[in-house]
């Protein structure tokens, strides 16, 4: 996922823009998770959009939403 966005963004730098990863479901809502692939990613035009209530990951499975911000807050970019 890391290498996948760094490449999208790499592409789109030539356009001016940043790709942002909203959590939609999934493992996208799960901060830990979502953290850790943009540790990975390491890169100033990848980060989060915290959609602050959407943290089900599966059914009947919900990470705690102030927890997700709180994960995904230091790499927001909208």
């Amino acid at each position: 996922m890391a290498d996948s966005l760094v490449q999208l963004a790499n592409y789109g730098e030539r356009y001016g823009v940043c790709v942002i990863v909203e959590n939609h479901g999934g493992l996208s809502s799960d901060g830990t998770w979502m953290a850790g692939v943009m540790r990975l990613a390491n890169n100033p035009r990848v980060g989060t959009l915290p959609d602050f209530g959407n943290f089900h990951v599966a059914d009947g499975i919900d990470y705690d939403r102030y927890q997700g911000i709180r994960d995904m807050m230091p790499f927001a970019k909208g």
